[in-house]
């Protein structure tokens, strides 16, 4: 893997959060994957219906394409999430969305790993996992803005 590439992407900055009007304060979780069950979109968006209730400024960016997607939005309704989270079709500027974001969720039904930016690029660590029941633990952190070893 060509590192340099990567350290590159990083240095161009991200006009994400001034496209969707998101706060350059408000904490941001980033979600890219295929809307399908197996992905498990639905756990991280009850995981965030938490998460806003500790900390209402966060926002969360889902970007894909899929089966699932008006299932997600509709759930997104239900949970009363439509200021928190934006639904967003495949993109070809994913490095903006990486670079504009503070928390990368990959979420699956099975579990969900967090990839907390700071560490990934500041101390070229891979990430943590993070069980989809530990909403809490996770707007917590965020709340405290720092890093957790799970």
């Amino acid at each position: 893997i060509d590192c340099s590439a990567i350290g590159e992407l990083l240095k161009q900055g991200s006009t994400i959060r001034q496209e969707l009007q998101i706060s350059p304060d408000a904490p941001l979780v980033l979600n890219i994957a295929r809307f399908r069950i197996r992905k498990g979109q639905d756990y991280l968006l009850r995981a965030m219906a938490l998460v806003a209730q500790e900390i209402p400024e966060v926002r969360c960016i889902l970007v894909g394409h899929g089966p699932e997607l008006e299932r997600l939005k509709n759930l997104t309704k239900e949970l009363k999430l439509e200021q928190h989270v934006f639904f967003l079709v495949s993109r070809s500027d994913l490095p903006n969305f990486f670079n504009g974001s503070d928390l990368f969720v990959n979420s699956h039904i099975v579990h969900v790993q967090v990839v907390w930016r700071q560490t990934a690029v500041r101390e070229r660590e891979a990430g943590s996992s993070l069980p989809v029941g530990a909403a809490a633990a996770l707007g917590s952190h965020l709340n405290r803005g720092r890093t957790v070893d799970w």
